[in-house]
């Protein structure tokens, strides 16, 4: 009896997620972060055609900057923390933070926020 192929794991979602730094998936938002812990204050410092890089003050240990992170995004984007979550990227630098549907924003109002930001 042969032996079944493996399909690939990498979906069209996840293309989507790489193309740019902020896409629209089906029931979210996916921001793809590039995370520099350990700065003196934590802020956007820009937005590039893969990622939006943002400088945490928090140190990058024990999950401190990726907590911090989030409640970062939640302020900036002016939702609640239970509406954003780290989707990839718990021990890296390249992050994927999933926005939920639920906040009614849009890829061009998440775009403008994060815009607003950069010092």
């Amino acid at each position: 009896m042969p032996k079944k192929k493996k399909e690939a794991s990498v979906s069209e979602a996840a293309v989507d997620r790489r193309a740019a730094p902020v896409a629209e998936l089906k029931d979210c938002i996916c921001v793809n972060i590039l995370a520099k812990p350990g700065a003196k204050q934590t802020a956007v410092t820009d937005i590039t055609d893969d990622a939006v890089g943002v400088q945490i003050a928090a140190p990058a240990r024990e999950g401190e900057a990726n907590a911090a992170l989030v409640q970062f995004i939640a302020k900036v984007l002016n939702v609640r923390k239970g509406h954003i979550r780290l989707d990839k990227g718990s021990k890296s630098r390249v992050k994927t933070i999933m926005v939920s549907s639920d906040t009614g924003l849009s890829v061009e109002t998440i775009l403008s926020h994060l815009q607003a930001e950069i010092q």
